[in-house]
């Protein structure tokens, strides 16, 4: 609504349902109501006025008095009464005249829906940054700008009318968390809102101005792309120590994950991972299986065989860092007869079974569990278990080579595969000249 500096009703003023229309505000006439129209006018131009009607979208519009009726003044103060039919919404233009001067006053108006759903089809809230892994449509994360849009129905005239977006905290956030951009009504109806700083929930809504109802949009999630943030990482439902935890074959162990508090991740689709240093695939298995998104976060993660070391990672859809294990180790059921390995001073286990490279020189030191007291100095051979076809190794000392042993120390040996494949191996040890050297069970080398 508006007139020109110089115009002879730019004093006057127009009331709708007893409401002031400020200049430059847009006038609504709901659908489906009857809308007072006021006119106030200054002196010069109150004797009598008209109200005209252009419309241009054909829409069922009453008035009281008639259009196009001169209706006489006595205070300056003009009312007419429109009664707009329910069906449908569109553009209309009413125009006030006055016998006692040549400028008329338009006053540009939408005729619309009191519910703004009613006009709107969808609010869309779209991602921002196409580099990052795409949100879902109910989540924010953390200081992440979404783009907020509408979408309109089908011969609806609400492009250009005020809209406002309002988020309201609900449960973590604080207000000064929500950002709305622009935060006042807007005829643009396109925002940016963000979330920033705390992980909670909160609500949007988009009004009409004059409107008598908006819209709620679903309760939205404010969470970190970094599942730390919003949980801990159990095994046994305790937290897990800096060694790591030891899997036993043939036992389960339970994984799951511990929400910190006010954290809405709960829902959000969540994967068991799993990284294998020594151990094949068949070695460890898990229910629900490895790598499905689940919103039920636990697992039943078992050992079948083998023995090594693997680590076992909680990844968030969506989120870029992971929730990671310490390493952990599996071992054999009966721990009184595996092998201790270092490579160097790096310890692989206590293990049955070590994964090599081929061509690739290590320094292998071994001990043995329970099976062999650790006091005293023995003797023993390195030895195929099952004999190879070739020269597949270079050892030093060779295999089958006797060799001594430290007191409380380890036998230790340079060795390099020169062939891939699978290999059997068995310590026989010592103890007593006078009795048959003790045989270890196998220890199986892989070479790849």
């Amino acid at each position: 609504m508006g007139v020109n500096a110089d115009s002879p009703w730019k004093e006057a003023k127009l009331f709708v349902n007893d409401r002031e229309i400020a200049w430059g505000e847009p006038i609504a006439l709901f659908r489906g109501e009857e809308s007072e129209v006021r006119v106030e006018v200054p002196s010069g131009i109150e004797g009598a006025l008209s109200l005209g009607l252009v419309n241009d979208d054909e829409l069922t519009v009453g008035a009281d008095p008639a259009f196009n009726d001169w209706v006489p003044g006595g205070d300056g103060k003009f009312t007419w009464t429109l009664t707009l039919d329910a069906g449908r919404s569109g553009r209309v233009k009413l125009v006030v005249l006055s016998r006692e001067v040549d400028e008329f006053w338009d006053l540009p108006c939408w005729v619309i829906s009191s519910s703004l759903g009613d006009e709107v089809e969808e609010v869309v809230v779209a991602d921002y940054d196409p580099q990052l892994p795409p949100s879902a449509n109910d989540i924010f994360f953390r200081n992440e700008p979404r783009y907020v849009s509408v979408s309109y129905k089908q011969d609806s005239p609400l492009r250009g009318y005020p809209l406002q977006l309002i988020a309201t905290p609900l449960t973590g956030v604080q207000p000064s968390n929500l950002t709305v951009d622009p935060s006042q009504p807007t005829t643009v109806h396109a925002w940016w809102m963000t979330a920033h700083t705390n992980s909670g929930t909160f609500s949007l809504e988009l009004k009409g101005v004059g409107m008598s109802s908006g819209i709620e949009l679903p309760t939205f999630k404010v969470m970190s792309r970094y599942l730390k943030d919003e949980a801990e990482f159990l095994i046994g439902g305790n937290e897990i120590p800096a060694e790591g935890i030891d899997f036993v074959n043939g036992s389960l162990q339970i994984v799951s994950l511990r929400l910190k508090p006010g954290s809405p991740l709960a829902g959000h689709p969540v994967k068991l991972k799993h990284t294998l240093l020594d151990l094949r695939p068949e070695d460890l298995i898990s229910d629900p299986d490895f790598d499905n998104f689940l919103t039920e976060y636990r697992w039943f993660v078992r050992g079948l065989t083998g023995a090594g070391r693997f680590q076992l990672s909680l990844e968030g859809q969506s989120m870029t860092q992971s929730l990671d294990s310490p390493v952990c180790k599996l071992l054999p059921n009966d721990l009184t007869d595996v092998f201790k390995l270092y490579n160097g001073n790096d310890y692989l286990g206590a293990v049955q079974q070590i994964v090599l490279s081929r061509n690739t020189s290590y320094n292998i030191r071994f001990g043995v569990g329970s099976a062999v007291p650790s006091a005293g100095a023995y003797s023993a051979r390195l030895d195929w278990a099952v004999p190879s076809d070739g020269n597949v190794v270079e050892s030093d000392p060779e295999f089958g080579v006797e060799r001594y042993r430290a007191q409380g120390g380890q036998w230790e040996y340079a060795m390099k595969f020169l062939e891939v494949g699978e290999f059997k191996t068995r310590f026989w040890i010592t103890t007593n000249p006078l009795t048959a050297p003790y045989m270890t069970s196998i220890l199986t080398i892989i070479v790849e």
